[in-house]
């Protein structure tokens, strides 16, 4: 449902001066980035407490509790705890938990390592994501051209990693 819409270089290299000079195109949304992930994790906290939700951190769920074709609670190192609606929100290891009530959600994970930079002069005003991203969009996916053996380094081959490098430039100037 977000608008995305195809650049050409020229305009990759005006939004983002330090990008390298064979980039062909890009994809830009102008929503893309509009987050900051610790705050939104606090809402939805503070809105399912709203709702009468108790938050329990620091206990580790060791499996779901299915009865018929639903879960109804949760076995924890601190005990069983049930409810009405179970939500599950364990990011990269939700498919091996959801797996424990035989439920197959094909959830990946991606490695992160971050780098920054001191105050830069240049600005790059939108998160810029690196070629792998266009794997996961169907803008370039549908387009005749496409050939996702462009965008797969030896690394991916050989290691079945995905290296999906961002840029980012903080209202202090660091990248």
């Amino acid at each position: 449902g977000l608008e995305m819409t195809l650049i050409d270089g020229a305009e990759v290299r005006r939004l983002v001066p330090p990008i390298r000079r064979d980039v062909l195109g890009a994809s830009y949304c102008s929503d893309d980035a509009q987050i900051v992930t610790s705050t939104v994790v606090d809402a939805f906290a503070r809105g399912a407490k709203a709702e009468g939700a108790t938050i329990r951190e620091g206990v580790t769920v060791e499996r779901l509790v299915v009865s018929g074709d639903r879960v109804e609670a949760v076995e924890t190192d601190s005990g069983r705890f049930n409810g009405d609606a179970i939500v599950v929100a364990t990011g990269a290891w939700s498919s091996i938990l959801l797996a424990s009530a035989d439920i197959d959600a094909p959830i990946g994970g991606e490695r992160l390592q971050v780098a920054m930079t001191g105050p830069q002069s240049f600005w790059i005003e939108p998160l810029v994501f690196g070629p792998n991203a266009t794997k996961q969009y169907a803008l370039f996916r549908d387009l005749p051209s496409w050939d996702p053996a462009t965008f797969t380094t030896r690394g991916q081959d050989r290691d079945g990693l995905v290296l999906l490098p961002l840029l980012v430039q903080r209202a202090s100037g660091e990248v």
